[in-house]
């Protein structure tokens, strides 16, 4: 250890010159191939589209002096075009990959030959065009206990979708991994009964109490 560090002055025999290091440093650099990261882009390369169709059915019944009843329905007709890249990345630094987006991905459609599982691959893998169909009913039963409060009980649906970033269909294959998205995942639905309860007059303003109960679905298919 004495060879390495100089005890008596306090300090390494052997560093390097900062001075010297920062201009080979520079030298170098000029030498080195900025990574393009191909696969960064590949893998994001994707176009889609997606239409909502609707129609509304709503209708209001009376009975007798007390009782109103509102019913309605939506039918609600959703497709999702979508398609996205299969990028298979080769060199993790440098962004080396094959890809769907040059061609050296194809679809089985093109070349049934598998013998290559990474670079043959089922048109579906990328490619998605789905259709769902649905009925969401609404009914609302009012009864006027006076002029100045009234009860209603109410049956009503709903959905939530999930975002356009979880199901674009896009794969990606780095490092003995997939990275994907799951064009496949479905919306979950909700049903909710509530029991409210209103009071209105000059004296007291509006006082409304409001019991709910609710179930959300929520379905995954892969």
């Amino acid at each position: 250890m004495d060879g390495f560090y100089d005890f008596k002055n306090g300090g390494f025999n052997y560093v390097i010159d900062p001075d010297k290091y920062d201009s080979w440093l520079k030298l170098s650099k000029k030498g080195w191939a900025s990574p393009l990261m191909k696969n960064e882009s590949w893998m994001n390369d994707w176009r889609g589209a997606e239409v909502f169709s609707a129609a509304y059915l709503m209708g209001t019944l009376n009975f007798g002096q007390n009782f109103t009843l509102l019913g309605g329905a939506r039918l609600e007709s959703y497709n999702m075009k979508y398609h996205a890249q299969f990028t298979h990345t080769i060199h993790s630094v440098y962004g080396d990959a094959a890809s769907t987006y040059n061609g050296s991905v194809i679809y089985e459609k093109d070349n049934p030959d598998t013998s290559n599982l990474y670079h043959v691959i089922p048109y579906d893998a990328c490619n998605v065009d789905r259709t769902d169909n649905d009925i969401f009913p609404n009914v609302q039963l009012k009864y006027d206990i006076n002029n100045w409060s009234d009860i209603r009980v109410a049956y009503t649906t709903g959905i939530s979708r999930p975002d356009y970033t979880a199901i674009i269909p896009k794969v990606e294959f780095r490092n003995g991994a997939f990275q994907l998205g799951n064009p496949k995942l479905r919306p979950s639905k909700a049903q909710a009964f509530d029991i409210i309860g209103s009071f209105h007059n000059n004296e007291i303003g509006l006082f409304t109490i409001d019991f709910f109960y609710k179930e959300i679905e929520m379905r995954r298919e892969r």
